[in-house]
């Protein structure tokens, strides 16, 4: 049985199919009907969803692929597998987020908050997570190749195989002696005399 909900004298649906495509006007709605809303494996790719609030929602293998989240809050959220490829997420809060598998390849995370979320094996090569706020976030296993994170606040992070090839950390603050030599030795534009300890 659909359960339907009257917003501005239109009727519409709360349930969703999987991989089912939404406009922004019918995600604003569900958030405001709902909470926490609930978008499993729905498609949300190029929509416009700045600062919109995502807080403890289910949005596990979301598409949120070239989507402009900019500001949106996506604090204790279950994101596990979900999709933001090339993502637009400058100032985005993922605090607290569940964050295991996601897809942030070339994502814009520029100072993103992502205090203690965990990114258990998330998949973050070329991701621009310049002045980034990841202290006490799980990177365990987590891709970083080539990744921007000038200036990235790391400290308390699990940083266990974590790869960070090819990433620039000039400027990052970490827990002295958790980075091993090896990936610091590979990472581009390092120099330890700039690396805050």
């Amino acid at each position: 049985m659909k359960t339907m909900v009257l917003f501005f004298g239109v009727f519409f649906s709360l349930s969703l199919a999987l991989g089912q495509e939404l406009t922004r006007k019918e995600v604003i709605i569900r958030i405001a009907q709902t909470h926490p809303v609930v978008f499993t494996g729905i498609n949300l790719k190029g929509l416009h969803l700045e600062q919109l609030y995502f807080c403890g929602g289910s949005l596990q293998k979301t598409d949120f692929t070239k989507t402009d989240l900019r500001g949106a809050d996506f604090t204790g959220a279950e994101l596990q597998g979900a999709i933001l490829e090339r993502a637009y997420l400058h100032g985005t809060i993922f605090n607290d987020a569940k964050m295991q598998d996601i897809q942030l390849w070339r994502a814009h995370l520029e100072e993103a908050n992502l205090e203690r979320a965990d990114l258990h094996d998330a998949q973050l090569w070329k991701a621009n997570l310049s002045n980034a706020n990841l202290q006490g976030a799980n990177l365990k296993d987590a891709n970083f190749i080539n990744a921007d994170l000038s200036n990235a606040n790391l400290l308390g992070a699990n940083l266990e195989n974590t790869n960070l090839q090819g990433a620039n950390l000039e400027g990052a603050k970490y827990d002295k002696g958790i980075l091993e030599a090896k990936r610091l030795e590979r990472a581009f534009n390092y120099d330890a005399s700039k690396i805050i300890k």
